[in-house]
């Protein structure tokens, strides 16, 4: 888990992907313009161009909490240039990104129950189908019943059942390393995050 200061750029590249699965709960930003989408992390951003430097990750599954992670330049013949396809390009086969900008409290609960489900064996499909229903089930009667707060995460690639019990990098032998690549949570730029927060508050 790298949070705060730990939640670098160095830290993405070098250690992050050593693990089976990620997590990364961070802001993104992307248009459909000649603009090339970004991850912000603790101290800098990652530019999707930059993804490239991802060689042979051990990781087999991505999640991409944050804003338009699926969202970006349209081009003929090749599809949507976006930070999802980048991870998918670096060889993950399964990643799963927002459609638009996400809504905190909506991305955070649904990540969570997303990585819950997961975590008991499920297909990732039916896992993310479940932690939608269990978003809508607990929001009865208020706006977040919308598709707007719910329907922007999405899975690409691969929806088998994750592999908890074996590691993807073979130079890991323990066990205990097994876990943590499957449940490793990786949280960028709360900087930013507090300081939307401050400004809501304000």
């Amino acid at each position: 888990m790298f949070t705060g200061k730990k939640a670098s750029r160095h830290n993405f590249f070098n250690y992050a992907f050593s693990y089976s699965t990620v997590s990364i709960f961070s802001h993104a930003r992307a248009d459909s313009s000649t603009n090339e989408p970004f991850l912000f992390t603790h101290d800098s951003v990652i530019y999707l161009s930059e993804l490239q430097r991802l060689n042979k990750p051990a990781t087999r599954f991505v999640l991409l909490s944050a804003c338009e992670t699926n969202a970006g330049k349209s081009a003929a013949g090749e599809g949507i240039y976006s930070l999802a396809r980048g991870f998918a390009a670096a060889g993950i086969p399964s990643v799963a990104a927002t459609l638009w900008k996400a809504d905190e409290d909506a991305i955070y609960v649904i990540s969570e129950k997303f990585n819950q489900y997961l975590s008991e064996g499920k297909p990732k499909d039916e896992a993310l189908q479940k932690a939608k229903l269990y978003f809508i089930k607990n929001n009865t009667g208020n706006e977040k019943l919308l598709p707007y707060y719910w329907a922007n995460l999405i899975l690409i690639g691969n929806a088998d059942k994750l592999d908890l019990t074996a590691s993807a990098n073979s130079s890991v032998s323990n066990w205990l390393w097994f876990i943590a690549g499957g449940l490793v949570l990786i949280i960028f730029s709360i900087y930013f995050i507090r300081r939307k927060q401050k400004q809501k508050e304000s």
